[in-house]
């Protein structure tokens, strides 16, 4: 059962595939919630369900037509991007009436000619479904007048098509489109859930870091992992190691992390998660709260005797440096007051 495998809550599949099943699915769905909640991933299911010929109210995910398009290849589902070219050329040969758009565009706002080049190819027929999909990412992305373009389209639409828009921002979405769309909140998952999807590649422990690290977001913690944040964090740790071992390192600890913007970027997350677990092993509270779960002895040796009126402190100043990262002109500064800061917690 492939729904089991969407990394969304349960009660959200179920209400899909129901509505499938009854055939009150809506012409026109938005799928909203949180940045990285696998609005995506949510829109694919959906289309499956509805094509999959394997599967009843549900998708295999293996036959042609889930494998396609999954690719993105499959003709009657068609994916929008604020960022693409509606405008010009055709997107495949097989697929001759659909819009150009795979050309690239500066702007990152939907144009009316997006939504003139949907109005004209949804006249067209499927071609190998009784429904043609269009799913539209980034759907608060549209200015006034391609959101009463699209309008238009969804007060007069063809019986063989189906928008699905996606969104992190539904408030900036034209009320008035809003009032046509059948709603899918996607919330957070519980930390176990999500981490029980992102085993067998990660041990138990390893799987519920990247989960706490990606809030329960489920695209959130593909990236994570993408972006080899276990290798990142594990470094971050080194450095804490060897600085509360010798004053030394925190100059060449510093150096390290600022010599590059995206690592800057990226440790002053992991910096601040590791310190909300000294908070925690300060105070004596329950290893399950650890953000950090594989490396409990290592917490151990960095905040057994650390002083949490000193570890609080030093939470505001990466909290202060996350909100504000222009402000600091040397990176290496920055790093070097914090690392300063939080070895002089470490010594109590």
């Amino acid at each position: 059962m492939p729904w089991d495998n969407v990394p969304c809550h349960p009660h959200v599949s179920k209400i899909i595939t129901r509505a499938i099943q009854r055939g009150h699915f809506g012409r026109t769905s938005l799928v909203f919630g949180p940045p990285g909640a696998g609005q995506g991933g949510v829109a694919l299911a959906i289309t499956m369900t509805f094509v999959c010929k394997k599967a009843e109210n549900d998708f295999c995910g293996t036959c042609p037509e889930c494998k396609r398009i999954q690719d993105g290849v499959y003709p009657d589902v068609i994916e929008m991007h604020p960022w693409e070219d509606w405008s010009k050329g055709k997107s495949n040969e097989k697929d001759k009436e659909a819009p150009g758009k795979r050309q690239p565009r500066k702007k990152k706002q939907y144009s009316v000619d997006h939504m003139r080049a949907v109005m004209e190819h949804a006249l067209h027929l499927p071609y190998e479904g009784d429904l043609k999909f269009y799913i539209i990412h980034d759907a608060h992305s549209m200015n006034v007048h391609s959101s009463n373009s699209l309008l238009k389209i969804l007060e007069e639409p063809h019986p063989h098509t189906r928008f699905i828009l996606l969104t992190d921002q539904a408030a900036g979405i034209l009320p008035t489109i809003r009032s046509r769309c059948w709603g899918i909140r996607l919330l957070p998952l519980e930390i176990s859930n999500l981490a029980r999807s992102l085993q067998p590649g990660l041990s138990e422990e390893k799987a519920a870091t990247i989960a706490r690290a990606a809030g329960g977001l489920p695209d959130q913690a593909s990236q994570l992992m993408e972006k080899d944040y276990l290798d990142r964090r594990d470094q971050v740790f080194d450095l804490l190691l060897e600085i509360k071992k010798r004053e030394s390192a925190v100059i060449e600890s510093a150096e390290s992390i600022a010599k590059h913007a995206n690592d800057l970027e990226e440790s002053l997350p992991i910096l601040l998660r590791i310190v909300r677990d000294g908070v925690v092993v300060a105070s004596q509270g329950d290893p399950s709260h650890y953000e950090n779960q594989d490396r409990k002895e290592d917490l151990s040796i960095l905040w057994k005797d650390a002083s949490m009126e000193k570890l609080i402190g030093s939470t505001k100043s990466i909290l202060a440096a996350l909100e504000d990262r222009e402000r600091f002109v040397n990176p290496s500064i920055l790093m070097m007051d914090l690392f300063l800061q939080l070895r002089e917690s470490m010594r109590g």
